[in-house]
């Protein structure tokens, strides 16, 4: 017995040896070079495009302060397997983190969104600002941050500025995906949601802020305005989050298979609809709502 676990112990710190060997971390800079190493600040790559793609799983990329465009240095645009490569579920993730929180600016002026998690897993982004322009796009995927069609994600501490007003997009979209967590995340000036989950399951948003400050929609854009709009979600767990200034403060429509919902401790402050729950089909089970707060009261 002992012997067998001398063996377990020798297996498990080599594999735990070889995953720290393998991860590595690398620098992004607004004077970086494409060509250089990007293993240190002084030889920082330059593009968001190139830099994701070199990533490997477990990787970090320390984003310096500075900002980025589309046409400047790129957006993050993390679409696997063809621009960038999944985490792994045993330490693996790729990590994307500013390294002075909200100073690692990243501006859309174009139809991707300004940070974009896209058919991947095991990714992580951390601390960025993220801004979005308006823009006229046929694609239906121009948020200014979007997870889709992932799994095991994670956005911490992301603030969003601005959506695209041209088409029915949030600040924050989380869709088709599972295992997301969006946590101490903050969301400002967008004139439609500010946070999306639709068809996605085991979902948490919590901590997360959102101030629509008068954003004004535009001709011909979209006029709805709401926080967070959750369809087609099973296991979703919305707690703690605080809506300010918002049409409506959460708006649900729970859908035939919006199953195991849980929305808890939710504050909603000088907005027209505290709380707004609407087209409950009889599919819809187990959804709980408790400790919600609407000040003043609606």
């Amino acid at each position: 017995m002992r012997l067998a676990t001398l063996i377990w112990l020798v297996v498990l710190s080599s594999l735990l040896s070889s995953l720290e060997a393998s991860a590595a971390t690398y620098f992004l800079s607004t004077t970086g070079n494409d060509t250089a190493d990007g293993t240190t600040s002084a030889t920082a790559w330059r593009t968001f495009p190139y830099a994701v793609k070199q990533l490997t799983p477990g990787d970090l990329l320390l984003v310096e302060p500075g900002t980025w465009t589309s046409e400047d240095g790129g957006v993050l645009d993390a679409t696997c397997p063809s621009l960038a490569q999944n985490g792994t579920p045993d330490g693996g993730t790729n990590t994307v983190r500013s390294m002075l929180e909200r100073q690692a600016h990243i501006v859309s002026n174009g139809p991707l969104p300004a940070a974009h998690i896209n058919g991947c897993s095991h990714w992580s982004l951390e601390g960025l600002f993220l801004e979005r322009h308006d823009f006229e796009s046929p694609a239906n995927v121009t948020s200014t941050a979007r997870v889709n069609n992932s799994h095991w994600i994670l956005l911490r501490r992301v603030l969003t500025l601005w959506n695209n007003r041209t088409i029915n997009n949030p600040a924050i979209e989380v869709d088709t995906s599972s295992d997301v967590l969006v946590e101490d995340c903050e969301m400002y000036d967008f004139s439609k949601n500010g946070l999306n989950v639709s068809e996605s399951t085991d979902v948490v948003v919590r901590r997360c802020y959102a101030n629509q400050r008068d954003r004004l929609s535009i001709d011909g854009g979209q006029e709805i305005h709401s926080t967070a709009f959750f369809e087609n979600g099973t296991n979703t767990l919305f707690e703690n989050n605080v809506a300010e200034g918002v049409d409506r403060g959460y708006f649900y429509g729970f859908y035939d298979s919006s199953n195991n919902g849980r929305y808890l401790g939710l504050i909603s402050m000088f907005g027209r609809h505290g709380f707004l729950v609407q087209r409950q089909y009889a599919g819809a089970d187990n959804n709980i709502i408790e400790n919600f707060v609407s000040f003043p009261p609606q």
